[in-house]
Formats: C-alpha cells, sequence, structure tokens
C-alpha cells in the first residue's frame, strides 16, 4: 500500500475513534495474556474493560489461543479496569493504562478457584443512561456516524453545521482537520487546526494535525515547532513518532544518512520507541553494519519480544556475520513467530543452493527447513538427492524411505522408488 494511501486510513481512523469524546484525544492499545499458574495460555477467557472516568464505556474481548486479549481504547490518558471471571479460576480486577499511540504489554497467572468455596454471584449492571445532547453535539455526532459510513461529504456538511450552531465547538474543528487530511487536503486542514488550536492551545491532537498540514505543506520550521509543543507538553512518543515518519520519508527515497539521523532523533526521544530500533537496524544492514544491525533488532526485541521484523532483522544479521550459535538461535525463534515464512526461506534456499552445486549447504538449508516442518515431503525428496550426492546412502534411503511413507503418490514417488533400488 502506498504511504499516502496508509495515511489516509490512519487519519481516518484516529478521527472515528476520537470523535465522540468531548475533547480530542489520543489511542493507544493494551494487550493482556492470561495464563495458569503453571504458565499455559488460557484461550477463551472473556476480559471486560471498563472506565470510571467514561461511564458509558464497556467492551468485552476473548482471549486467543496464546492467551492474549487486544484492547484499543480511544483515551490512553485515562485508567481502565478489567474484570476477568472464568469457570474455574479465581475472579480478578485490576487497572490499566494503554500505551500512548503505542503497544502496553501485561502478562497475568490466574489462579485456579477454590472449589470448596462457592462462587460468588453477581448482579447484573444497570446500563447507565445516555447523556442528552445539545443541538451542536447531536450534529456533531451524526457527522461522526457519516464517516464510519465512508460518507466524507456527508460529515464535513455535519461538521460545518455544528460549528454554524456553535462556532466554539473543538471536536468539529478536529475533524474537519483529520477529514481535510485524509483527502490531501492540507491547505483547509491546516486552517482548522490551527482554528481548532485557538480555542485549545494545547490539545494534542490538535497540535498533531497542525505538524501534519505543516509538513504537508513544506513548512519545516513549522511543522517542528508543532512537534516540539508536543514533546513539552508530555507528548514525547507521539513527537518521536512524527520524527520516525520522517525518517521513513528519507530511507525511501534512499537517503540513509538522513534517516539514521531521524530515527536516532526520535529514539533520543523516546528510548522504547521499537519502530526506531528496526529502522536503524534496516539502515545498518543496507550498509552492511551487521553487528549493529543485530545490536538494534536485540534492543528492539527486548521492548517487544514477538516482533516480527525485528526477529527478521536478527537472523538476517547474525546469518551475514557468520555467527552459527547465534543464527540457530535467532531462527529457532523466528521460525515459532513465523513458520511459514521461515520455512518457506530456508526451503527456496537450499533448493538454490542444490540447483548450484553447492550441496553441502544444500543439506544445510534442507534440515533446518525439515525441523520446522518434520513430514514436508518436497524437503525429504531434495534431501534424499543431495544426501546422494554427498554419497550418503543411509541418509538418503532413510529420506526417500519417508518420503514414500508421508506422500506415496507424489510425482516424484515413481523417481524416490528407482533412487532406493540403485542405493540398496
Amino acid at each position: 500500500m502506498k504511504r499516502a494511501n496508509t495515511s489516509l486510513l490512519f487519519t481516518l481512523a484516529l478521527l472515528i475513534l476520537s470523535a465522540t469524546l468531548a475533547s480530542a484525544q489520543a489511542y493507544g492499545r493494551f494487550i493482556l495474556t492470561l495464563r495458569t499458574e503453571a504458565g499455559d495460555p488460557l484461550q477463551g477467557v472473556t476480559v471486560r474493560a471498563t472506565c470510571d472516568q467514561l461511564p458509558q464505556f464497556e467492551k468485552s474481548v476473548e482471549t486467543d489461543k496464546k492467551g492474549r486479549a487486544t484492547f484499543t481504547f480511544v483515551d490512553a490518558t485515562k485508567v481502565y479496569t478489567l474484570h476477568i471471571d472464568h469457570e474455574g479460576y479465581a475472579p480478578a480486577e485490576f487497572t490499566v493504562k494503554a500505551e500512548l499511540r503505542g503497544v502496553r504489554r501485561q502478562t497475568v497467572h490466574l489462579p485456579e478457584a477454590d472449589k470448596a468455596q462457592p462462587r460468588a454471584q453477581t448482579k447484573p449492571q444497570a446500563q447507565p443512561k445516555a447523556a442528552k445532547l445539545t443541538a451542536d453535539r447531536a450534529t456533531f455526532n451524526e457527522g461522526v456516524e457519516a464517516l464510519q459510513r465512508d460518507d466524507l461529504a456527508g460529515a464535513e456538511e455535519k461538521f460545518r453545521a455544528a460549528l454554524e450552531i456553535n462556532d466554539k465547538l473543538a471536536p468539529a474543528y478536529s475533524g474537519l482537520a483529520g477529514l481535510y487530511l485524509s483527502q490531501g487536503k492540507s491547505e483547509a486542514a491546516l486552517e482548522a487546526a490551527q482554528q481548532l488550536l485557538t480555542l485549545a492551545p494545547d490539545d494534542l491532537r490538535g497540535l498533531r494535525l497542525l505538524y501534519e498540514a505543516h509538513k504537508n505543506l513544506g513548512y519545516t520550521q513549522e511543522a517542528k515547532a508543532a512537534r516540539d509543543r508536543l514533546s513539552e507538553l508530555g507528548d514525547s512518543d507521539n513527537a518521536a513518532t512524527m520524527i520516525y515518519n520522517e525518517g521513513v520519508a528519507a530511507l525511501k527515497v534512499g537517503d540513509r544518512a538522513a534517516a539514521r539521523a531521524r530515527f536516532e532523533e526520535a529514539l533520543a526521544m523516546s528510548p522504547t520507541l521499537v519502530a526506531a530500533q528496526i529502522g536503524l537496524a534496516t539502515v545498518d544492514m543496507g550498509e552492511k553494519k551487521y553487528t549493529e544491525a543485530a545490536a538494534h533488532a536485540e534492543q528492539a526485541l527486548a521492548t517487544e519480544p514477538d516482533h516480527l521484523q525485528a526477529l527478521r532483522l536478527r537472523f538476517d544479521a547474525y546469518r551475514l556475520l557468520k555467527d552459527p550459535a547465534k543464527t540457530e538461535e535467532a531462527l529457532a525463534n523466528l521460525a515459532q513467530r513465523d513458520p511459514d515464512g521461515i520455512f518457506k526461506w530456508l526451503f527456496d534456499t537450499g533448493v538454490e543452493l542444490f540447483e548450484g552445486g553447492n550441496i553441502q549447504s544444500a543439506v544445510d538449508q534442507l534440515e533446518r527447513a525439515l525441523s520446522v516442518r518434520p513430514d514436508e515431503p518436497n524437503v525429504l525428496y531434495r534431501l534424499g538427492l543431495s544426501y546422494t550426492n554427498l554419497d550418503q546412502k543411509a541418509k538418503a534411503i532413510e529420506a526417500f524411505q519417508k518420503f514414500l511413507e508421508v506422500s506415496p503418490d507424489h510425482p516424484e514417488a515413481p523417481v524416490a522408488k528407482e533412487m532406493l533400488t540403485y542405493l540398496k
């Protein structure tokens, strides 16, 4: 997907999440992992989230096969309460905060319920009464609903109508600025963002919209001023993300030096910004600085252990450094996270090495591929051929026999049978 399209979708999504609040907010994600006391993941547990500061908010998520429940909260500045009540386990309730425009993780081990104690019966909570909306708010909400239907023209009409009723309705300016940015109308977005900030000078979303509009229009100094103000207001993570995005733009046009400078600046502002570590590792790989690339990938994984791109970069860096022990360890970790991807790479590389006459290296790759998928017939067949070329008859016979066992109707089965006759 092109950058412009990605920006459009991101802006619209952010607008939808925040527009229903009384003032512009910043979203964040929280990933809860539930495990038994023995450490096994708990799948199918319903986790309910509420917020004392947002009486109408309630969201329930069911844990996946890894025991994870992922919440996207519309306002990461608020404190949320997670409620867990699962048959066979002790009920739990605790407060959490999301990572502002990022991801925060927590693992909780649920103890089994005391079978001698009956489970407490909880009374259903009455639904809170809906707040009565003023005419300007009701019109604004109609604009949000239009936006959710992808009716951009209708959303703009409603936002403007809300401002005709109340020209000091900050969320309507916020909505218009985000809408205009998504349509590439940076001048109009800039005007709406400035009107928003006239009403609320330190509004974080307004400053982010102002930054994007200035950047799109090429107003470098003004964009930097908006970004610096965000950092001063304690929104350093968002400011760092903006700097990181500038690095991505530089990297796309091949300016590694500018990209490195932006990524390093972003990291200095937000030391746990995984994306910046990934960016630096990518620049290092392009400059064949494999030791540095591995170090940045390791730092990213220290913050987010299952980050797929970081796992791939670490594996590639150690592979190119020719460090067998670390390569094997990185390969094993990557295989757990992306077994299909790593299998394809290993198999394709093994076939390429075999066809290029580098048989021993082909065997090394194919054996790794087999460790990921032990009964894959294509790998077994290629290993049989490779072992035959290396005059390792016992291994070749074993590979061909297993190949025929798991895939007797394979198109290469007749060849495998002939090879077994020859080898025996």
